[in-house]
């Protein structure tokens, strides 16, 4: 059992890559390239689940940890350029709900 610290250090790299890219992380070849859907609307689902395991993060997270909320919030306002209307609305989702914890 890793703490939560080490959980979301790992997890976080990965998540700015698929925001970003809006592919899956290589797993060191546990997933072959080939079942791994490339098209737009799998991008979009990917970033979506994304967006809001970053927004769940960020709503667990205790005191002390204003840095990792603010790059949580960098990440999910970047996401805006998404054109897709479904990321765009899990993002406001997640915002909301971060705006209402303070």
């Amino acid at each position: 059992h890793g703490s939560s610290d080490g959980a979301i250090s790992f997890f976080l790299p990965m998540f700015e890559s698929v925001l970003s890219t809006g592919r899956a992380p290589e797993l060191d070849g546990q997933l072959s390239p080939e079942k791994v859907p490339a098209t737009v609307t799998s991008s979009d689902r990917r970033k979506e689940g994304v967006v809001l395991s970053l927004g769940s993060i960020a709503l667990h997270l205790k005191g002390g940890n204003e840095q990792k909320v603010d790059g949580i919030v960098d990440m999910l306002l970047g996401a805006l350029k998404t054109p897709s209307e479904d990321v765009q609305s899990s993002v406001a989702l997640c915002l909301s709900k971060l705006m209402k914890k303070g």
